[in-house]
């Protein structure tokens, strides 16, 4: 639901899992540890000022400045969001299966780095000033244009912020090969940025409510910073039971029991029923996060993918 590309790994495996056993196959389950940095925009914690850090192994006072670089570097292109933590932290949650590499290292830094209704303006600019006007080197790729300047916007951040010397590791949301996935929603849980409801498939966060997405992570080989751990639950339970609902009837419209449910149908069906999807986003949404909402074409795109409407807002 709060993928940056149309469907998100999480929820295509959603899919998956409910169209194989036709009432679903939970395996996700929340696991407490602490992690850290907390989330605001623009900067995280300690200094600000462009590449801080040292280089080498990458102390407390140093990987916190690196993250905070990050985090500004992250701004200026539009993904306001930005948070640290300690990989090992996140690596124990979802056991080996899921864990991703660690840069030889016993604690390693990550920053998860996400956006808000903000990422429009730098992303649309970039598709007018492409030479190919509309489209993003790389957008086939990475299944499209938004993931695509994501990638490109990681990449610049991470070599503008991180300090030469340390080693680096981007992933990605919509990467869903082995080694490659992230649980983006139960890392955001777990690093305090956003209470994760896992029973409709969305991260609430207390300025932006659920009108964010997490894009990328930023793994560097420097010390981890300390984890935040879950936040508190900002959402009511009559508005969860809405949304739990809503996912439901979403997910009756996608997924046809009587069909083969490949991933190009249930992603076909998704973009189709996007407005059902849209519905579960706001039952959890109250007014304290109205300035935040996406607007309807932004929403629509996200769900959708659709080149027509894109082509209209670039314009």
């Amino acid at each position: 639901v709060q993928s940056g590309e149309c469907i998100g790994s999480a929820m295509l495996r959603r899919l998956g899992n409910v169209a194989r056993t036709a009432g679903g196959n939970r395996t996700s389950r929340q696991r407490r540890r602490h992690s850290g940095g907390g989330s605001v925009r623009g900067s995280v914690g300690g200094s600000s000022s462009g590449g801080g850090g040292e280089g080498g192994e990458g102390g407390g006072s140093s990987s916190r400045a690196i993250v905070s670089a990050i985090a500004a570097a992250a701004h200026r292109r539009g993904l306001d969001l930005a948070v640290g933590l300690t990989l090992q932290d996140y690596n124990a949650l979802v056991g080996p299966a899921m864990a991703l590499p660690e840069l030889s290292r016993s604690s390693t830094l990550a920053v998860l780095v996400g956006s808000t209704r903000d990422i429009w303006t730098p992303f649309l600019w970039a598709l007018r000033q492409s030479p190919t006007r509309g489209h993003l080197a790389r957008e086939e790729e990475h299944g499209g244009p938004l993931n695509a300047y994501v990638v490109r916007a990681t990449e610049e951040l991470a070599a503008e912020a991180v300090p030469r010397g340390l080693g680096v590791s981007l992933h990605f949301a919509h990467e869903t090969a082995p080694g490659r996935l992230v649980a983006m929603q139960r890392l955001a849980h777990l690093s305090g940025a956003a209470y994760f409801h896992a029973g409709c498939g969305l991260n609430v966060h207390p300025t932006f409510g659920p009108w964010h997405a997490y894009r990328s992570l930023v793994v560097v080989a420097a010390d981890g910073v300390e984890t935040a751990g879950p936040p508190p639950n900002p959402s009511s339970s009559e508005a969860v039971a809405a949304a739990e609902a809503a996912l439901q009837t979403a997910l009756a419209a996608t997924i046809d029991p009587t069909a083969t449910n490949t991933r190009e149908e249930l992603v076909g069906r998704y973009r189709e029923a996007w407005r059902l999807w849209q519905r579960v986003r706001q039952c959890v949404s109250t007014p304290e996060y109205d300035a935040w909402k996406y607007p309807d074409a932004f929403d629509e795109y996200h769900f959708s993918h659709s080149p027509a409407l894109l082509k209209r807002l670039v314009g």
